[in-house]
C-alpha cells in the first residue's frame, strides 16, 4: 500500500484538495487537521520542552533504574580522587610536554 499526500482545505463540511490525485479513482483516506494557530503551537512546544527538562532533571530511564548523569560524573570523580590519593594516578605538570601524554599530544573528544 502506497501513500499519497495532497494538501487541501476543510471548509463547510467538505475537504477541497489542492490538486487531483494521479491514478486514483477510489481510495480510503485519512484526514489530518493542521492547526493554523501559531500561539497554540508555541504553547504545545513550550509544554513539551518543560516536560523534557523535567525528565532530564529526574534522569533518563532505559526500562530499569533511572540514569542520572550527575551521579555517574560524581562516581567517576570520586574514583579518580581515590586513585590520586593512593598515588596510582600521576598529575601532569606544567613542565611536562604534551608529547609525553598517553595520546602523544592528541586530545580526543
Amino acid at each position: 500500500m502506497s501513500l499519497i499526500t495532497i494538501e487541501g482545505i476543510y471548509r463547510n463540511g467538505h475537504v477541497e484538495l489542492a490538486e487531483r490525485p494521479q491514478g486514483v479513482r477510489q481510495a480510503r483516506v485519512v484526514v489530518t487537521f493542521l492547526r493554523d494557530d501559531a500561539a497554540g503551537d508555541r504553547a504545545i512546544r513550550h509544554e513539551a520542552g518543560r516536560r523534557l527538562l523535567e525528565d532530564m532533571k529526574q534522569g533518563l530511564s532505559f526500562g530499569g533504574v533511572r540514569f542520572d548523569r550527575q551521579e555517574l560524573d560524581d562516581e567517576r570523580i570520586r574514583a579518580l580522587d581515590e586513585r590520586r590519593a593512593a598515588g596510582t594516578v600521576r598529575r601532569r605538570t606544567s613542565r611536562q610536554s604534551t608529547s609525553d601524554s598517553p595520546t602523544g599530544g592528541r586530545h580526543w573528544r
